[in-house]
């Protein structure tokens, strides 16, 4: 999704790469699901988030400011103090979404967020509902029903949901990864690709879908027709690929091992394809140059 879509204004422009800094993730635009990203570089994120808090509030006078909020005011923390935090969330049962962490850590996060929570019975119950018949659809390979499925599960899925209950938000990591591996078995690359992404903005630990991200940016680049635009998608499937390969996790399966080893090969065997007709290419242009390209894209990745 680019964030000025049909626009070409220049005055666009600045904004415009500014969240691309802070909402990219190697081939893919880190903004999310229902935009949670870019919804976080609202300036008026603060005031939104707690003047939305004063309406409900009059509603149900027993709203806790201290209890709806978390504050993330650790700007010149230790590494130490930020685990130390995440340790409280959990033992509070909650989680914060990874997107959410990667700006934390660059001190570019809000002071506050709102713990968001889904009703169980307005909500976590339709999702789980849909979630479940989507995968029966899925186990009959039924998959463009599966995705209608999945899709109307997320509906059930709060906006903006960067702190939540664990049990809530993996299920909500659990329904995208499916969807992307719907769109994976119908060739949908692209899709599956942008689907994955948003699974991770909220668990990037999440083994299935980082290798099912991979496996569409290996099949993206491979329909590539240029060499400099199969790059990104090539450095991406190999750091989802090396991630994965670097957890030590033992409920990791030696199958998922073998398989995640046996792509990184293929993907291995890409880049240096793609290097060579690179470097073919770069003898005839003076603005090519192969370890800055990769190095960019390497930095982006998360």
């Amino acid at each position: 999704m680019n964030f000025v879509e049909d626009k070409d204004d220049d005055e666009y422009q600045d904004e415009y790469e500014k969240k691309m800094r802070v909402c990219y993730d190697g081939s893919w635009t880190y903004d999310g699901h229902c935009g949670m990203m870019v919804g976080l570089d609202n300036p008026d994120f603060l005031e939104d988030e707690y003047q939305e808090f004063l309406e409900e509030k009059e509603q149900d006078s027993s709203l806790d400011m201290e209890k709806e909020f978390v504050r993330l005011d650790f700007h010149h923390s230790s590494e130490e103090d930020r685990v130390g935090f995440n340790e409280l969330l959990c033992d509070r049962g909650l989680c914060m979404a990874s997107g959410l962490t990667r700006r934390f850590l660059d001190e570019m996060a809000p002071s506050r967020i709102r713990i968001r929570r889904l009703d169980e019975e307005l909500e976590m119950k339709p999702l789980m509902e849909s979630k479940k018949q989507g995968n029966e659809k899925f186990g009959k390979k039924q998959y463009e029903a599966a995705i209608d499925l999945y899709d109307e599960a997320l509906m059930y899925a709060a906006e903006g949901m960067y702190i939540g209950p664990y049990d809530q938000v993996k299920q909500i990591v659990a329904v995208l990864s499916n969807k992307a591996e719907c769109q994976l078995r119908l060739n949908l690359y692209d899709d599956a690709g942008q689907t994955a992404t948003e699974a991770l903005i909220y668990d990037r630990f999440h083994e299935k879908t980082r290798i099912r991200r991979a496996k569409a940016e290996l099949a993206i680049a491979k329909e590539k027709e240029t060499v400099d635009k199969r790059i990104p998608y090539l450095v991406q499937a190999e750091k989802d690929l090396n991630e994965v390969m670097d957890w030590e996790d033992d409920s990791t399966s030696s199958a998922a091992k073998d398989a995640c080893k046996k792509m990184l090969l293929e993907v291995k065997e890409e880049l240096n394809r793609t290097k060579v007709a690179f470097l073919e290419e770069e003898e005839k242009r003076s603005d090519m140059d192969w370890e800055y390209r990769v190095v960019l894209y390497r930095s982006y990745c998360c």
